[in-house]
């Protein structure tokens, strides 16, 4: 028998901790209940939430469309794709052109284009959030590029602690990744605190990577984009795409978008995410062909009813498990999730994991344990799910509770 042919050092590098707390979990109900899984960011799971008619349309068009439509696009994205982008973008007050723009495989691909393009294994490192999505910390590891969190804080509407951030800034530090509206906190911060964020960044001379995949979803207040608050005063490039805004994460558009008012700080950077994109070249034709309709005309009662939905949900969990002794919610401002806190010490379970796999095996929910985002005896509830579902969710968590609770 040969020789093992051994895996590269990226390959060994990479490693999602999601999958890892799963695998830990590795179990299946016990209990004779239908499952109710609210641990997945997929709104299509139960067929409540739609893409826009006026979508399905366009691509049927798209699809019948000149032969010219089933070729290769430019590795950047096509030229209306990009104009249809820019303009979206720029309803915010923000102003791009079709050329600052890059589309990309989902918006995970703009994250990874743009890391690639912008740090270096041992010369860079990148502040990332805490709690945050895991794909940051996986895409820096598979890369070798240093990182470094900085923490937000649930007591103060899971806003970004400056005077942590502070300390995690050195010389090596080649951009901020900030995540808002935030996937898993559920939180939109206020004007004010991305205003005092751009200051900062502005002082140190740092570029903001703006993860806002989730721009526009929120409940409570008004999404500001980074772009906007910087006016300038501070490089930003934009992340963003279709897959949860539309509902359609399964298509697979993102973008990239350049933020550079004196386009001199960021032209290395640009031209390396051009550069980059010509690995991949990037998303469907066909699917890049429906985005001036999807952009401009969808209609606002759409957007509107999906986060009526959403809020409801999140008031319901709210208001349910937040009367439940033992577990704290943190109200949810947008997105698609929720956080609750755990006391662990009221129930007989050691920690966050531990609690989610008994909540699965015992009551068929699903949830993901805090761990999961790098927050301890947390647990994250996806509010997709249709609110009979929530409701019997909530009432299952309850009963769960009451019967692990320790009698003090």
């Amino acid at each position: 028998m040969g020789e093992v042919i051994r895996k590269s050092l990226a390959a060994q590098r990479t490693f999602n901790p999601i999958r890892s707390i799963v695998d830990r979990m590795q179990t299946k109900p016990k209990v004779n209940l239908p499952l109710i899984s609210l641990s997945i960011g997929d709104p299509t799971i139960y067929g409540n939430f739609r893409p826009p008619e006026n979508l399905l349309y366009t691509l049927a068009e798209s699809i019948g469309g000149p032969v010219k439509m089933h070729g290769y696009p430019h590795s950047a994205g096509t030229s209306e794709a990009r104009k249809a982008v820019a303009e979206y973008l720029s309803l915010d007050g923000r102003s791009i052109e079709a050329h600052d723009v890059f589309l990309t495989c989902g918006c995970s691909q703009a994250i990874d284009l743009t890391l690639t393009a912008l740090a270096n294994p041992g010369e860079s490192e990148i502040l990332i959030p805490r709690p945050g999505f895991s794909l940051y910390r996986a895409l820096l590891d598979s890369k070798n590029v240093a990182w470094k969190y900085y923490d937000l804080d649930p007591n103060r509407k899971w806003e970004v602690d400056i005077a942590g951030l502070k300390r995690q800034v050195s010389d090596k530090t080649q951009g901020i990744l900030i995540n808002n509206p935030s996937n898993p906190c559920g939180s939109n911060f206020s004007k004010e605190h991305l205003e005092a964020l751009i200051d900062f960044a502005g002082e140190r001379n740092i570029p903001i990577l703006a993860d806002e995949i989730y721009a526009h979803m929120t409940f409570n207040g008004q999404f500001h984009s980074l772009a906007t608050i910087s006016r300038g005063r501070v490089p930003v490039i934009h992340l963003g795409g279709t897959a949860k805004r539309f509902m359609i994460p399964g298509w697979r558009i993102g973008w990239v978008g350049i933020f550079d008012s004196d386009r001199s700080r960021l032209q290395e950077i640009k031209q390396g995410i051009s550069d980059l994109s010509m690995l991949s070249l990037g998303p469907s034709s066909i699917l890049q062909a429906t985005l001036p309709s999807l952009l401009r005309d969808t209609s606002p009662d759409y957007y509107r009813n999906n986060l009526e939905m959403m809020r409801i949900n999140a008031e319901t969990i709210k208001d349910r498990l937040g009367s439940i002794a033992g577990l704290r919610v943190i109200p949810a401002d947008g997105t698609m999730y929720i956080l609750v806190e755990i006391d662990t010490a009221k129930f007989k379970v050691t920690d966050d994991v531990e609690f989610s796999k008994l909540l699965l095996e015992e009551q068929a929910v699903f949830v993901l344990p805090g761990q999961c985002f790098q927050i301890p005896n947390f647990f994250r509830i996806v509010i997709t799910a249709p609110l009979s579902q929530i409701v019997e969710a909530c009432d299952r968590i309850d009963k769960f509770c009451t019967d692990r609770k320790i009698l003090l």
